[in-house]
């Protein structure tokens, strides 16, 4: 319901320094957005279940990246949407399709 009606990112990332560019520039996208009522976006860590949501909470601080983080326990980033690397993106549009895939980030996100 949260998502109703909203432009939807997720982004699935681990403790790399391989994502932390990208979640940066996601992270920029989103703030500087003129849409950002329409818009809702997450991180979704990757990490084993044995690190702490805590310490991918302080990763996520020094990287300066401000979007609430979702862990993916259940694998449902590889099993629904076939993400197989981190990091990678899905927009989702306001029905909740999937518009876009990208395994890795796109540098010219934030121009598309």
């Amino acid at each position: 319901e949260e998502l109703d009606g909203k432009i939807t990112l997720l982004t699935w990332f681990t403790n790399d320094e391989a994502c932390a560019m990208g979640l940066k520039q996601i992270n920029d996208v989103v703030a500087e957005s003129s849409a950002k009522e329409q818009l809702q976006a997450y991180v979704v860590a990757v990490d084993d279940k044995s690190v702490p949501s805590e310490q991918i909470a302080q990763v996520l601080e020094q990287w300066q990246v401000k979007l609430p983080l979702l862990r993916d326990y259940r694998f449902v980033g590889r099993d629904v949407f076939n993400v197989k690397n981190a990091p990678s993106l899905v927009i989702l549009d306001t029905e909740g399709r999937v518009q876009i895939f990208e395994d890795g980030i796109n540098s010219k996100l934030a121009s598309t």
